[in-house]
């Protein structure tokens, strides 16, 4: 956690209970619209989600969910962990230029050493498992 103090003074019970309503309502206002307007009963058997007026319109919907549920969640995740990741290193090169030992550059070989050791084990791997038998 980057602001544990942060989240001590602000993560309150009702802040959480918010966030669990506004997921279960925002599924419900978001989808309801769309399989009302998209389903059908067709010789006793339900299709959801089949029933778009034209090709376009399903297209958009398609286009629509995939950036609202993948994509965007995706970029989040990319920036928060990448915030993360950042304030990690910024840390601890404070923490090595005050004790004066160079573990910037500890960090640095040891990322170094992970993607040659990385680079030189996957064809290893690759190998292996074409013999196994």
């Amino acid at each position: 956690m980057v602001h544990p103090i942060w989240s001590k003074k602000k993560l309150r019970p009702w802040v959480i209970y918010s966030a669990i309503a506004f997921t279960w309502l925002s599924g419900i206002v978001i989808h309801t619209p769309v399989v009302f307007e998209t389903s059908a009963v067709i010789g006793g058997r339900c299709y959801a989600y089949a029933m778009y007026k034209n090709a376009i319109i399903r297209r958009a919907f398609v286009i629509w969910y995939v950036l609202s549920f993948y994509v965007i969640i995706v970029v989040i995740f990319i920036f928060c962990y990448g915030r993360i990741v950042a304030t990690i290193r910024r840390q601890a090169s404070i923490m090595a230029a005050h004790s004066g030992t160079g573990s910037s550059t500890a960090v640095g070989s040891h990322d170094a050493c992970q993607a040659t050791n990385c680079c030189h084990n996957a064809p290893m791997a690759e190998y292996e498992d074409d013999n196994v038998e």
